[in-house]
């Protein structure tokens, strides 16, 4: 049980590292990580524990960094939906007039 254990959380670790070289490179989905633990992995073993515990404390960590992620850009997409329009009022518009009344 214990190398079933160990091959779980080096594959956990392996696609946390690739998620966030994704994320360094600003090609990562959020949607897109969905690594889960084999169901039939039974009770973790103490002597892994430690590893376990700093895998889901780097998940936390890289979970919050796309959460601020996401809310930096909401907040830049709301500016420039600001800007745009702004600029679009100030723009002149065409006006018509009937001439042949």
């Amino acid at each position: 049980m214990i190398p079933a254990w160990v091959g779980a959380l080096d594959d956990f670790g392996l696609a946390l590292l690739h998620f966030e070289e994704q994320l360094e490179l600003g090609a990562a989905e959020s949607h897109l990580f969905a690594y889960q633990l084999p169901g039939d992995l039974g009770p973790l073993p103490e002597g892994l524990l430690g590893i376990a515990t700093r895998l889901v404390d780097r998940s936390a960590g890289l979970e919050a960094r796309v959460e601020n992620l996401l809310v930096d850009t909401a907040r830049e997409q709301a500016v420039v939906s600001r800007a745009r329009n702004r600029l679009a009022a100030d723009r002149p518009h065409a006006h018509f007039i009937d001439v042949q009344s």
